[in-house]
């Protein structure tokens, strides 16, 4: 085979290497921001149901036996 097209050929399949490195890395990194922020959700959604929604069921003494051991 022509050196020439031995060193295209190399560089084309190089290229196509670190291109798909790249992009797993763009997509992990995308993937772990996703993660982290549906994680914050959750953790947002549950802060919001112990400041709010629990204390209105205690106020309200709606399920308050189960609701009053997590209290104390």
């Amino acid at each position: 085979m022509n050196p020439a097209i031995k060193k295209i050929l190399l560089a084309g399949v190089l290229g196509v290497i670190a291109w798909l490195f790249f992009m797993f890395i763009i997509y992990t990194g995308a993937m772990l921001i996703g993660w982290v922020i549906f994680a914050l959700l959750l953790f947002g959604a549950y802060a919001l149901w112990n400041k709010h929604a629990k204390t209105e069921l205690m106020k309200r003494e709606e399920n308050f036996d189960i609701l009053k051991s997590d209290k104390d």
